[in-house]
């Protein structure tokens, strides 16, 4: 019993301080309606926490697209499934100066969306409020550059199965995120991208993949 005590405690201790996994890995551009993404992961976090993950997305309407994320992660004395949904709303589309309007520097989106975590003794659930900026650059050769930040907060819940007579135990809480990445063009609607993660426990993490848009 102490055993799984004390197991249950480094557990929920490890879940509350590395509660984010999945991150943003791409840049503030908003799919077109009819349009949709995928990509493939793999995240290295502090403590030697790793997930691969992917991700789906589509644009449902004019600004706004919508998508999920599905994968596999490893946090050391625990594994389980990750799985992530959310929508976002593009409010400015990078262009240029015109005679009508003036320039928008940046594209500029928000979102919000949902988080999971099922292991065999903890989870994690969490609500998320999300803005995200970038901006893209283009070489003489057509292809584009997109670095991208995003700033996040959200409430969790991570919740331990301490198992009879104990039960489960849960802890909610706010947590503030930010991610700054990069999106590089090397092929037709195909690109690489890498992302820091960095949390408000002081969490780390380096997350990279492929990205396809059709």
């Amino acid at each position: 019993m102490r055993k799984v005590f004390a197991l249950a405690l480094v557990l929920l201790f490890a879940a509350t301080a590395r509660a984010q996994f999945l991150g943003q890995m791409m840049d503030a551009r908003v799919l077109d309606q009819g349009r949709s993404f995928m990509g493939g992961y793999v995240g290295i976090y502090d403590d030697d926490a790793l997930a691969v993950f992917g991700q789906y997305r589509y644009g449902f309407a004019r600004d706004v697209d919508g998508g999920f994320k599905l994968g596999f992660v490893d946090v050391g004395p625990e594994d389980g499934i990750g799985v992530a949904g959310d929508a976002r709303y593009q409010v400015l589309h990078q262009r240029a100066a015109s005679p009508q309007r003036a320039a928008d520097p940046v594209d500029l989106s928000v979102g919000g969306g949902v988080e999971l975590f099922f292991g065999d003794v903890f989870s994690i659930f969490s609500i998320q409020f999300n803005g995200m900026v970038s901006h893209r650059f283009v070489s003489a050769s057509g292809r584009g550059m997109t670095p991208y930040g995003r700033a996040q907060v959200r409430i969790q819940r991570v919740g331990v199965d301490f198992g009879p007579p104990i039960g489960d135990r849960s802890n909610t809480e706010g947590e503030f995120g930010i991610n700054a990445g990069g999106e590089f063009e090397f092929a037709q609607q195909l690109s690489a991208v890498g992302e820091l993660q960095l949390d408000s426990d002081v969490d780390f993490g380096l997350i990279f993949g492929l990205n396809y848009r059709f």
